[in-house]
C-alpha cells in the first residue's frame, strides 16, 4: 500500500470522529421537531465532550483491570469501524478487513 492511502485513511478516521457529534446534535433536533418541542443547540454535543473530558475519573481502588482498560476498548472498536467503512475511497488499506468481516457475516 501507499503511503497516501495510510494518511488518506487516518484521516477518514479523524473526520468520522470530528463529525460524529454533529450527527448526534442533528438527530436530537430532529427528534424535537418530530415532538413538537424546541431543539437542543447542535453543538451541544461538542460542549458534552468537552465536559466530560474534563470531568475528574472516579474509579474504585479495587476495580478490575478489565473496569480501567474496557473504556479504551471500545473506542479503539468505534475507531475501528470508522476505519473499515469506505466513505472516501475504496482502495484504502483497511477497506480489505471490512470486505473480510462481511464475507464472514454471510
Amino acid at each position: 500500500m501507499k503511503t497516501l492511502d495510510w494518511i488518506t485513511q487516518v484521516l477518514e478516521m479523524a473526520a468520522a470522529l470530528a463529525v460524529a457529534p454533529v450527527f448526534l446534535g442533528w438527530l436530537n433536533q430532529c427528534r424535537a421537531w418530530l415532538q413538537n418541542r424546541r431543539a437542543p443547540s447542535l453543538w451541544l454535543p461538542y460542549r458534552n465532550l468537552h465536559k466530560l473530558f474534563h470531568k475528574e475519573a472516579v474509579i474504585a481502588e479495587n476495580a478490575s483491570p478489565l473496569f480501567r482498560i474496557a473504556p479504551y476498548v471500545v473506542f479503539g472498536t468505534m475507531v475501528l469501524a470508522a476505519g473499515i467503512i469506505p466513505s472516501m475511497g475504496t482502495r484504502l488499506p483497511l477497506v480489505v478487513s471490512a470486505d473480510a468481516i462481511a464475507l464472514v457475516g454471510l
